[in-house]
């Protein structure tokens, strides 16, 4: 199936365009949807006309008739406001279809949607296009698990909860349970590819620490630190941006085991006296029992 963004290539002032026949068959189906939905009619020429409004169509999960719709109750459409920031295209502009086929290729997100097409059509007055945007939701409810087994132990377990689309929102929020030989992590996960419509990235995870042995034996929770990673990034989300930029932070405060193979490997650690924080680095302290407890920061 040719990729809308390829064939559409075929489509250039002045000659009229057949956009149905740049489109996969799903792609068909959806914009046929939009087109009947919203009562519009595609325009073959949007050449040199102005932008005028931009009109977002959403599928749901399961659009076809069918015992499956159903489950659309579940899930929290991608909501138009949401979808309408990620358009290149801007009102009072003429047609521009490197813009257009710009604007499918940010929608085109696997997290989010399984259909993304841009396309024109008549607008309320000749001289003027109006923008249709066709997306396709996937469905955004995710349980996740990875696991590794060694000498006949568990010695890895990933285990999470997801809603990838959050609130139709296109924000995920994820809640984590990683376990290692030593130790189990607790925390949220959130990721904000759009904050506030700025085109600014954000990406956070903080995780409780907590004892393995006492979590599985007795079901204690036997806190061991926390650890936490936040990036802020802003990135050259279209083809006209000059600039991009990003921080990011992180630490983690824990005790730390090394082992081999299964088992706990035996060893003398020297104690270093208590240190505060430095940038970029690792400090180590005296702690309450044997393990020493460790800690890092790194900004950059």
């Amino acid at each position: 199936m040719p990729a809308a963004d390829e064939s559409s290539r075929d489509c250039a002032a002045p000659a009229p365009c057949d956009w149905l026949a740049t489109l996969g068959s799903l792609e068909v189906s959806s914009v046929l949807r939009a087109l009947a939905a919203q009562k519009l009619t595609l325009e073959p020429a949007p050449w040199g006309k102005l932008v005028g409004r931009v009109l977002v169509h959403n599928d749901d999960v399961f659009a076809e008739r069918g015992f499956l719709q159903f489950f659309n109750v579940f899930h929290v459409t991608s909501k138009p406001n949401v979808v309408a920031r990620e358009v290149v295209l801007r009102r009072g502009q003429p047609w521009d279809q490197a813009r257009a086929e710009e604007t499918a290729r940010r929608l085109r997100d696997p997290v989010f949607s399984s259909v993304a097409v841009v396309v024109p059509v008549r607008g309320q007055r000749p001289d003027t296009v109006d923008v249709l945007v066709v997306t396709r939701d996937i469905w955004s409810l995710r349980f996740n698990t990875n696991y590794r087994y060694q000498d006949s132990s568990l010695t890895f377990l990933a285990v999470s909860i997801s809603e990838n689309n959050f609130l139709g929102r296109r924000k995920v929020l994820s809640v984590a349970y990683d376990m290692d030989q030593g130790q189990v992590g607790i925390g949220p996960l959130f990721l904000d590819k759009n904050l506030l419509g700025r085109h600014v990235e954000v990406r956070a995870r903080v995780a409780g620490l907590f004892a393995r042995d006492s979590l599985l034996a007795d079901g204690t929770f036997d806190s061991e630190g926390s650890e936490s990673a936040v990036e802020v990034s802003r990135p050259l989300w279209n083809l006209g941006e000059t600039w991009g930029a990003g921080v990011s932070f992180s630490h983690r405060f824990a005790v730390e085991r090394s082992f081999r193979g299964a088992n706990l490997r035996r060893m003398t650690t020297r104690i270093l006296p208590t240190a505060s924080w430095c940038r970029g680095a690792t400090i180590c302290g005296a702690g309450p029992s044997p393990p020493r407890w460790c800690g890092s920061l790194a900004i950059g």
